[in-house]
């Protein structure tokens, strides 16, 4: 039971809750309104907001908050613990997304099919630096 609650410190969901509680009620939604925007349970939705996560969040579920609130999915990547908080965050995903769709488009590709892509290269970056943190966890480790 206390290494569940060591985990749930390292990987910050009461940091990750605040924030997407916050974000919610700044656009004055409801939990049921980010339910129907992000695609996601309510009990998910309850769960992450009132710090009762057992595991880390998936990609998925990071990628469909961020798109719902419009913002890039690595400020919630790092706040689920999944990117390290020295890591820089790239404020300029929104536009590299909005050339990167743009490039795509002019190959003559579908707007479902460039979103698709998108969505993909969000969720593998999250699973990269997701390994990537794990590693630096156990690299510590091995040090101590």
């Amino acid at each position: 039971m206390a290494k569940r609650e060591d985990a749930k410190d390292t990987l910050n969901f009461e940091k990750l809750a605040s924030y997407i509680k916050e974000l919610r009620n700044a656009q004055d939604w409801s939990t049921a309104d980010l339910c129907e925007k992000s695609g996601l349970s309510l009990g998910f939705i309850n769960q992450l907001e009132n710090n009762k996560m057992k595991s880390p969040p998936k990609g998925s579920s990071l990628t469909a908050l961020a798109k719902a609130f419009k913002i890039s999915p690595l400020k919630l990547q790092q706040l689920a613990g999944l990117i390290p908080n020295n890591h820089p965050i790239e404020e300029n995903n929104e536009e590299w997304q909005v050339h990167f769709k743009s490039k795509l488009s002019d190959m003559g590709l579908k707007r479902k099919y460039v979103d698709e892509i998108i969505n993909y290269i969000e969720t593998v970056e999250i699973k990269q630096n997701r390994d990537k943190t794990k590693q630096i966890k156990e690299e510590k480790k091995g040090e101590e």
